[in-house]
């Protein structure tokens, strides 16, 4: 997070998050598990923290997320992961319906998810 948000003194110790490229800020789930007492399902409480000044999207929802500049808590189901795009991202993804394997897909058509900046 530092190397990307040199500017940001905040980022500096982050250590249970990281970029991917300019675009994707990922927040793994590195805690053991609560389980849920009425549903016996695992959830996972991931705390993170966005990057103030910068434009932010939740993957799952595409919606934007703007409380930016402090540390956050959020209950991930077991299938949930916590994926952010940056805004001003364009991001190519591949249409890989049905494919196995990449070498079977790699000329199969793309999509771009564009992710306005402000």
């Amino acid at each position: 997070m530092w190397n990307e948000f040199p500017d940001q003194e905040s980022t500096y110790e982050i250590d249970t998050q990281f970029m991917v490229g300019e675009a994707y800020l990922i927040v793994p789930k590195i805690n053991l598990p609560d389980i849920d007492a009425t549903s016996d399902l695992p959830r996972w409480m991931v705390d993170f923290y966005l990057p103030e000044d910068e434009l932010w999207y939740n993957e799952a929802t595409n919606l934007v997320d703007t409380a930016t500049g402090f540390w956050r808590k959020s209950l991930l189901k077991n299938i949930e992961q916590l994926v952010f795009m940056r805004g001003g991202s364009i991001v190519p993804i591949l249409q890989h319906e049905g494919c196995l394997a990449l070498l079977n897909c790699y000329q199969s058509d793309f999509s771009l998810k564009v992710y306005p900046d402000s």
